[in-house]
């Protein structure tokens, strides 16, 4: 089977998929939230690294995903206005609607400052346009100020700004006609020899690579657009998973176990998500739960953390979990669902908007000039 025709098959686990990445993502974040890092990484540094590694693998899997169904949606839509429609109302809504929550119901709540200096600081009404566009990652004012994590409100909303970078690239390089099979391959290679030299420089042999989540993070959304657009020629087998884990292992303390690591794990993503049928599909009843819930849980657990300060890192995951998936399935049905099948009418909204720009008459101001 290649990808291709995974793809057309009705189904796929990549939901639950995505939900257990999520999960990986939150088990590691619990245990830095709870102030255990540190002795647990004493007495059980093969747990600590453990737990990194699919963290660190998982969020750029992210990126993966990304790039395939983003590129997939561009493919079939043809059509800036329904690719910006549908990318803007599947990042901003809930994006938004945790932003005001935060602003608005927990910060007055959590803050140390009284409610009328509270909302009389502009710190806590720009929060939600600017916390909301995803592009940033502000602070609000006397907010979780007792937690081993003072001040940080909601940090792991700072690889949106990434995905909104990436859906512009890709949808200007669409725009200039890089993604025909004639051209792609060299849209590839200078993103392959960009990835090369900002992680290892001159020197390939290099032991140690700096992580630079613009590059490694935009290598992963190009390696997803590379599977879809490459999806016929793809095998989903156990056979790249065998390969490029055998190299992680033999890579692995160089700079090459990252890249390798997310080929090992996108190979293997690739298998699960298209090859068990059964009970694993009955999980896509649930709907798309893992962006809220990897945007919730961070303000969850300094909530929690401030309330219930010592929780052991466990239970603290335990409840995590417990509330942000509640939470992830009330916006799921009330606010992505809904606004995902208002992606029609947003999209003509804006090509009736671009066609009256088009259509609207340009002043002639040169006769005015020689005057």
């Amino acid at each position: 089977m290649t990808v291709a025709q995974g793809l057309e098959r009705k189904g796929n686990n990549f939901n639950l998929l995505r939900m257990v990445g999520a999960l990986f993502i939150v088990f590691g974040h619990s245990i830095l939230l709870s102030g255990s890092y540190a002795p647990l990484r004493e007495r059980h540094p093969a747990l600590i690294e453990g737990v990194e590694f699919m963290a660190y693998n998982f969020l750029h899997i992210f990126f993966v995903f990304s790039g395939l169904m983003v590129a997939m949606s561009l493919d079939r839509r043809q059509s800036l206005a329904n690719y910006v429609a549908a990318r803007s109302l599947r990042i901003l809504p809930p994006l938004l609607l945790v932003s005001a929550t935060l602003a608005l119901a927990i910060g007055p709540v959590m803050t140390t400052a009284t409610v009328r200096e509270y909302f009389a600081d502009p710190q806590t009404w720009l929060y939600v346009p600017l916390a909301g566009s995803g592009l940033f990652v502000p602070g609000l004012p006397g907010v979780f100020t007792d937690v081993t994590f003072a001040g940080r409100i909601n940090p792991p909303t700072w690889t949106v700004r990434y995905e909104i970078i990436y859906y512009c690239g890709l949808a200007i390089v669409w725009l200039l006609g890089l993604l025909r099979p004639a051209r792609l391959p060299f849209v590839l290679a200078a993103g392959a020899a960009i990835y090369a030299y900002s992680m290892f420089g001159v020197d390939l042999r290099a032991e140690e690579g700096v992580f630079n989540p613009k590059v490694s993070f935009g290598m992963c959304f190009m390696i997803g657009t590379a599977i879809y657009f490459y999806r016929h020629r793809i095998p989903v087998s156990g056979w790249p998973i065998l390969l490029f884990g055998l190299l992680t292992f033999v890579f692995y303390d160089t700079s090459w176990r990252p890249l390798l690591a997310v080929l090992a794990l996108t190979s293997a993503i690739l298998w699960l998500g298209f090859v068990p049928k059964g009970p694993m599909l009955a999980y896509n009843r649930v709907g798309e739960l893992s962006y809220s819930v990897y945007i919730w849980h961070w303000p969850i657990g300094q909530t929690i953390s401030s309330l219930a300060p010592g929780l052991e890192f466990y239970a603290l995951f335990i409840l995590i979990v417990l509330l942000s998936r509640s939470i992830a399935a009330v916006s799921w049905s009330a606010i992505e669902r809904p606004a995902l099948q208002s992606v029609p009418q947003l999209a003509r909204w804006l090509e009736q908007r671009a066609a009256r720009v088009r259509r609207s008459p340009t002043r002639d101001t040169s006769s005015e000039l020689l005057q």
